[in-house]
């Protein structure tokens, strides 16, 4: 299902065309939403008889949503109903590609084949979802996988010769990908004669984890992860979490990055990473031996903070949430693309298509609540959300004045109640965010029930 938020100043009439992988409209398929005021959002959902999908089952494609006014989207993908899926529930969320952002070459900072992750006690395969955006004509396209795990490494394989029609995706599972491989772990670089979006899923038994792809021009010498996490417990989840953080080069070549941590709980350090074409961090606890450059750990041995990663040439990263493996409740995980650290000076709005509050979603059988975690590139002050319910006329408004760390968040979670507004329970909504400086945000979406295994998603502002 995603969420369609206008984000003009006047009403919308937003049209979703769905195509197969062969580039052709399923028969019955299509959904629109009309007379969408501003700031609002509405959801199609697939799940549904109205998502857009009408008689179609275990269908899969892409979507183009047209409209006459400016779209922010999020997309979420759901496994199924929690009571039919306990621990095995998985689920993630991913922002929409607007047509201006899609480019002729996408950069995957981390795929992985046949890829066992100790902690989670999961072992992962990619998918990569490649989305030809160009309406009139087909899309020839090539991915080079550049492998890690290969003695040398950065050993790499070229998949060539995929062509995509007009409008379609085609999916690739690294199941069936660099067969001369059992395992593989890196980057990949996709390039086309057309512009694409791209998207990877992560796939586990119990977990998924998805990220949009990043074009050549997403990329800073300066990028910021405005969450990491060692060893912090979520008591209304009664998990501990962790993160990683995979990241490459723009152009391909080999320098050295620079990481800088910012602990809340206290303490700062910096170090320099291994030179080469990716780099990686991995803050979770029982990784940390392993780390170059670890993290300074506060009281209780925990980090929960930010990172700033520089190099002499663009970078881009995407920072992975994970929690420990346990037995009863399995893992939750969830995805997010690092920020590029510079913006220009002066006052910023931003878009948040889905928000919730204790909000019950049939189709997954679970109630949903929303973390807003944001953080001010420049200056600080006080930032103002104004909350537009999907399901009714009614608005809130909220604010939030920065401390020196320059964070400002609003927890919608109803484990995690709040010290000012709550938006009402059950309630679903959009909202935009307005502050005297530029930010940018990370909403993390869950569920409340402590048995429902990967109930973790996210999004961001951008």
């Amino acid at each position: 299902m995603f969420a369609v938020q206008n984000i003009d100043s006047t009403a919308a009439t937003v049209t979703a065309t769905f195509y197969d992988p062969s580039g052709s409209i399923p028969v019955g398929s299509g959904a629109t939403c009309s007379n969408l005021q501003p700031k609002r959002s509405c959801i199609v959902d697939q799940r549904a008889s109205d998502g857009g999908l009408g008689v179609q089952n275990n269908w899969q494609g892409s979507v183009v949503l047209s409209s006459n006014t400016q779209l922010a989207t999020v997309v979420n993908e759901l496994a199924g109903s929690a009571g039919a899926l306990g621990t095995d529930f998985r689920a993630d969320s991913y922002n929409g590609t607007p047509s201006s952002q899609a480019d002729t070459t996408a950069l995957l900072p981390q795929i992985l084949k046949n890829i066992f992750d100790t902690a989670q006690q999961k072992t992962y395969n990619s998918t990569i979802a490649i989305q030809n955006t160009n309406a009139g004509v087909s899309a020839h396209v090539t991915v080079t996988y550049t492998n890690i795990y290969t003695t040398p490494a950065g050993v790499n394989s070229v998949h060539g010769g995929i062509t995509i029609p007009a409008n379609a995706s085609i999916f690739l599972n690294m199941a069936n990908e660099v067969t001369q491989w059992s395992q593989f772990f890196g980057p990949a670089y996709v390039t086309s004669d057309q512009p694409i979006a791209v998207v990877v899923n992560h796939n586990a038994a119990g977990s998924l984890l998805v990220y949009r792809g990043f074009t050549r021009t997403g990329g800073g010498n300066s990028i910021i992860v405005t969450q990491g996490m060692t060893n912090i417990f979520d008591q209304g989840q009664q998990l501990n979490y962790g993160s990683a953080v995979e990241g490459m080069t723009v152009d391909g070549s080999s320098v050295a990055v620079t990481v800088q941590y910012t602990n809340l709980l206290g303490g700062t350090s910096t170090c320099n990473l291994a030179v080469g074409r990716t780099f990686r961090v991995d803050l979770r606890y029982q990784y940390r031996s392993l780390q170059p450059c670890p993290p300074p750990l506060a009281g209780g041995n925990t980090f929960f903070g930010s990172m700033t990663f520089t190099a002499s040439t663009a970078i881009v990263a995407l920072s992975n949430i994970q929690s420990d493996y346990v037995g009863t409740r399995g893992i939750r995980a969830s995805t997010s693309r690092a920020f590029v650290a510079t913006a220009p000076a002066g006052a910023m709005t931003a878009f948040a298509p889905i928000l919730m509050n204790n909000y019950y979603d049939a189709g997954t059988g679970a109630y949903w609540g929303t973390a807003l975690e944001a953080r001010f590139l420049s200056g600080t002050g006080t930032a103002t959300i104004t909350y537009y319910d999907i399901d009714s006329a009614s608005t809130w408004v909220d604010t939030y004045t920065a401390g020196a760390d320059k964070i400002f968040r609003w927890d919608q979670r109803e484990s995690n109640p709040q010290t000012h507004f709550s938006l009402p329970s059950g309630k679903r909504v959009s909202a935009v965010i307005t502050a005297p400086n530029p930010f940018v945000f990370t909403v993390n979406n869950q569920a409340t029930s402590v048995t429902l295994g990967d109930a973790l998603t996210a999004y961001m502002s951008k």
